[in-house]
């Protein structure tokens, strides 16, 4: 499914592009050498955890409506590590009635070497909501990649249950240009309450960790099974595996995920990681 073509932009959209280059020094600390943005895309300065770099990406709207469309671009050189989040929650907001998409693409390119960490606060789609989000990342023969997506469909404890709307996501991993996994999810109401989809849970969450070793599944499988969430791993193969989580709790998902970036991240760094300070604020 080529989710990329469902819908050219329209009239009237708020489109925003934000394009980051992230580079060893030679003191061995990771810099932004090239930031390129137009429309409500900024990144603020980097923070660091000793070699990592903490990278806020703000949009400074706080959601998307109708038509708006976020372009993300981000390479990640040899050697260099990134970690790059939001400093809160993202939002797609319900479309007009000609239900023009809402869209976020990101796409990363990782070096030889290099660390690269997607992990953007949640989303919420709001009832009636239309949006359109794809990824693509290419990885080189020694790059590490991990990254997550958390979503809660609608604001069922405020009354707002997702009624009508759609969510659509599209992932490719290719490594030395070779595909390692591509995928398309599509997202309807109706998914809500099906027992072989979400089973009346509200908020959902992925989480992706590519390396160019072997990973540790049994490790990753018995901290999921202490949380409270439904949840699955599963290892694609030797260096791919892919973690699923499912609650009624949007907390209870995000307490999870940070537990399995703890492990994730020290196990790729060889290190205990620390979490963005922007998490606790």
């Amino acid at each position: 499914m080529n989710l990329e073509n469902l819908q050219p932009p329209t009239i009237g959209s708020w489109p925003a592009k934000l394009e980051a280059r992230f580079q060893k020094s030679a003191q061995g600390r990771t810099e932004l050498v090239r930031c390129h943005h137009s429309g409500p895309l900024r990144i603020q300065r980097l923070f660091h955890d000793q070699n990592l770099a903490h990278c806020y990406i703000l949009h400074p709207p706080g959601g998307v409506v109708s038509g708006d469309s976020l372009a993300l671009d981000f390479n990640a050189r040899s050697g260099s590590k990134v970690l790059v989040t939001t400093p809160a929650s993202g939002k797609v907001y319900r479309a007009r009635k000609t239900q023009p998409l809402q869209r976020q693409s990101q796409t990363i390119t990782v070096g030889e070497d290099a660390f690269f960490a997607l992990l953007p606060q949640d989303n919420i789609a709001f009832d009636g909501a239309q949006a359109l989000n794809t990824t693509r990342i290419e990885l080189a023969k020694s790059s590490v990649f991990m990254g997550w997506e958390q979503w809660s469909l609608g604001r069922p404890y405020g009354g707002y249950d997702f009624k009508t709307g759609r969510l659509r996501q599209a992932l490719n991993i290719h490594r030395d240009g070779q595909p390692l996994l591509h995928e398309a999810l599509d997202f309807t109401p109706e998914m809500l309450t099906n027992l072989a989809v979400l089973n009346g849970a509200t908020s959902f969450a992925a989480f992706w960790w590519c390396a160019p070793d072997l990973l540790p599944l049994d490790e990753l499988r018995k901290l999921i099974k202490r949380s409270s969430v439904q949840s699955a791993a599963t290892q694609i193969s030797p260096g791919l595996i892919c973690a699923r989580l499912a609650a009624r709790e949007a907390d209870y998902l995000r307490e999870t995920l940070e537990s399995i970036f703890f492990l994730a991240g020290s196990h790729s760094l060889q290190r205990p990681v620390s979490s963005p300070r922007i998490w606790r604020t």
